[in-house]
């Protein structure tokens, strides 16, 4: 969906709003700005049938007085997840010397590029665009 361009960057699509519909009929609905000017805002929920997971709409502090409730917001990503890439660095690392395969795989990388291009057919032609996935070929496994 495109929808009102912001008015600090009226040339460029931002923000962009994404809907993903998978096989089993599980509705993805995706937010972004990139030029959002109070600074880096990073969220998610999944809402199920019988209750909801959050991740993430608080700061490092909070600050609760005079019947208000304010937080800090990160300027950029590395206050967030700083701390995540050197754990997901270190346990690359650790899997190597256990001779184990860590993190994606090429096969995600295939698919996250297939729903990418298919992401982009759709913002170019308009309306709904299929990701369509040939039968997984055995150098993948």
């Amino acid at each position: 969906m495109r929808p009102r361009t912001s008015s600090r960057l009226p040339d460029v699509q931002d923000p962009l709003i994404l809907v993903f519909e998978t096989k089993s009929g599980i509705v993805i609905d995706v937010e972004l700005s990139v030029n959002i000017a109070y600074g880096y805002d990073i969220r998610a929920e999944v809402i199920g049938e019988t209750g909801t997971a959050a991740l993430g709409d608080g700061g490092l502090v909070t600050l609760k007085r005079f019947a208000m409730r304010s937080t800090d917001i990160a300027v950029d990503w590395r206050q967030r997840f700083n701390l995540a890439y050197d754990r997901e660095l270190q346990e690359w690392i650790d899997a190597m010397h256990r001779g184990v395969a860590a993190g994606p795989s090429s096969w995600d990388g295939f698919v996250a590029t297939a729903v990418a291009e298919a992401t982009f057919r759709s913002f170019t032609q308009g309306g709904r665009a299929v990701v369509t996935l040939p039968a997984k070929p055995e150098i993948y496994e």
